[in-house]
C-alpha cells in the first residue's frame, strides 16, 4: 500500500486470536496491536477497537486494504459538526487476479432519504468514516451475524438520526479472499434475511413495504446461491406480509404464479432476467 500523505491520528489493530506471527511482527514495527482474548468475529473486533479508540472519528478497514495516498487529507476536509457519517466509493477486487469484483457507489438519494437508500443499497465497512460517539450510541456492529453486518450498522446509524454526507470518489480498494465470509453467499443471504426481519420492528412503518420487497429480492439471491429451502421460506414470509408475488411485468410469469410452485416461478424469472441481460450485451436492444 502506498504511504499516506497525511497519517491517521491513531491506528489500532486487533489480534483476534491470530494463529500466526502477524501480531508479533506488527508490534515489532511499532503498531499498537491489542490482544482481544477471544475470537469475536468482524463485528465484535471492530466494536472492541472503537471502544479502545480515543479519536473523534473512526474508520474501519482490513490490514491489506489499499487506501488512496490522500485518504486522510480528502476525508478530513469534509468532516465537521454538521455530519456524523461520511461515505465514499469503494472498489472490491479479487486478491489473486486484481480484477474488479464489485464497486460500491453511494446513490444520489443517500442525502435526501438515507434510510431508504441504505436499506436498498447497503454500503460496506470501508466506505465510511463515522463519528465515534454516534457509533457507540448506536451499539456498534451486530456481533451475532458475520455478513451484511456493515450494511446493518450504516442503516441503524441513519435510523437513529445520524447526519450523512458523501464524497463521490473511490478512496479505498478492498481485497476479496477465498476464506472470507462473503465467499459463502448462502450464509450471507441468510444473514441479510435475518436483518430484514429485524427491520420490520426497528424501522418506521413507512419503510415496511420496502423491507418486504427486499425480502423477496433476497429470496431470489438465496435461490441463485442454491439455498432453495430458505428461499421458499422467504417467499412465504413475503406473501404473509401482503406482498403480491411475483414482482414482474411479464404477464406469462404472472399467470404461471397461479398454477405453479413459487420457486419454479422465481427460477423462471431469474432465468428470463439473465437472458435479457445477455441479449442486451450482444445486441444493445432493450427488451421489456
Amino acid at each position: 500500500m502506498k504511504k499516506l500523505v497525511e497519517p491517521f491520528d491513531e491506528i489500532l489493530l486487533l489480534d483476534d486470536c491470530s494463529t500466526d506471527d502477524g501480531p508479533y511482527e506488527l508490534r515489532q514495527l511499532g503498531y499498537n496491536v491489542i490482544h482481544g482474548g477471544q475470537n469475536v468475529g468482524p463485528g465484535g473486533a471492530r466494536n472492541f477497537l472503537a471502544s479502545a479508540s480515543t479519536a473523534s472519528w473512526i474508520h474501519f478497514h482490513d490490514i491489506d486494504d489499499e487506501l488512496d495516498p490522500e485518504y486522510v487529507t480528502r476525508v478530513r476536509h469534509h468532516l465537521g459538526p454538521d455530519h456524523d457519517v461520511l461515505f465514499h466509493d469503494v472498489i472490491f477486487i479479487d486478491e489473486a487476479s486484481r480484477r474488479p469484483v464489485i464497486v460500491f457507489k453511494w446513490h444520489d438519494d443517500l442525502i435526501s432519504d438515507p434510510i431508504l437508500t441504505l436499506l436498498k443499497h447497503p454500503m460496506p465497512t470501508p466506505s465510511s468514516v463515522i463519528r465515534r460517539d454516534i457509533f457507540l450510541l448506536a451499539g456498534g456492529f451486530a456481533q451475532d451475524l458475520r455478513c451484511f453486518e456493515d450494511g446493518d450498522l450504516h442503516l441503524r446509524l441513519v435510523a437513529a438520526g445520524a447526519r450523512v454526507t458523501a464524497l463521490r470518489e473511490t478512496l479505498e480498494t478492498a481485497l476479496r479472499h477465498d476464506e472470507g465470509a462473503s465467499q459463502d453467499m448462502r450464509y450471507c443471504h441468510r444473514c441479510r434475511l435475518k436483518f430484514l426481519e429485524r427491520y420490520l420492528t426497528e424501522l418506521p412503518a413507512k419503510y415496511h413495504q420496502d423491507v418486504r420487497d427486499q425480502i423477496l429480492f433476497t429470496a431470489r439471491d438465496l435461490l441463485v446461491s442454491g439455498d432453495r429451502e430458505t428461499a421458499k421460506k422467504a417467499i412465504e414470509q413475503y406473501r404473509s406480509l401482503g406482498g403480491a408475488f411475483p414482482i414482474t411485468k411479464n404477464q406469462l410469469l404472472r399467470i404461471a404464479s397461479g398454477y405453479l410452485p413459487d420457486l419454479w416461478v422465481l427460477s423462471s424469472q431469474v432465468a428470463y432476467s439473465r437472458l435479457v441481460t445477455e441479449v442486451r450485451k450482444i445486441t444493445g436492444l432493450a427488451i421489456r
